[in-house]
């Protein structure tokens, strides 16, 4: 047997193996319902209401371990996209798009603290974009369906989380001007 065709055979096995992997990780998470058990890194924060009183929320990201900085990222960030196109039901979709969105936030927070707040910038705008991809999804449902209402309503908790964090994070203006334009139509 020819040398590449050997390399081909390794290849197409391990692209196989791999799509197994991320398909049995979606399954995993679709059980858990609300993906509540992955959200484990609560953030606290007050925020004024219409009034002017200062309200407590808190919020909880996913833990997140492989960072945009790291050679793995790029392994990581295909098998969410796969998670994403394998997933059929739109509140199911959009809550997962919903899962990846906060683990880059989550990942923002962490190279904020590591010093790289450009790379923290750029992961800031791709959770953004992903929240907005979410909330289109919900939008394009029937909005009197209960589980729609459920879904908007955690993406209404997720905008005004990543309004503080990007505030908090003292992110360019431009990120800022993204998060205003994508989540408030201004």
């Amino acid at each position: 047997m020819k040398w590449w065709w050997k390399i081909g055979i390794i290849f197409f096995s391990t692209i196989v193996l791999y799509i197994s992997f991320v398909r049995a990780g979606l399954e995993r998470i679709k059980e858990n319902k609300n993906f509540d058990k992955l959200r484990n890194v609560p953030i606290s924060y007050q925020i004024k209401n219409e009034i002017g009183e200062l309200k407590n929320y808190c919020y909880n990201l996913p833990e997140t371990q492989t960072l945009p900085d790291s050679p793995w990222y790029l392994i990581k960030t295909l098998r969410d996209e796969i998670w994403i196109s394998l997933t059929k039901n739109p509140i199911e979709k959009a809550d997962i798009i919903l899962l990846v969105a906060d683990k880059k936030l989550e990942e923002a927070i962490k190279l904020d603290k590591k010093g790289k707040e450009i790379l923290s910038n750029k992961t800031v705008k791709k959770a953004i974009l992903k929240l907005e991809k979410s909330k289109k999804i919900i939008n394009s449902l029937n909005q009197k369906d209960i589980e729609v209402i459920k879904m908007n309503n955690k993406i209404e908790e997720a905008t005004r989380a990543y309004k503080y964090l990007i505030e908090f994070l003292e992110l360019e203006k431009e990120t800022n001007n993204l998060f205003i334009e994508k989540c408030y139509g201004q």
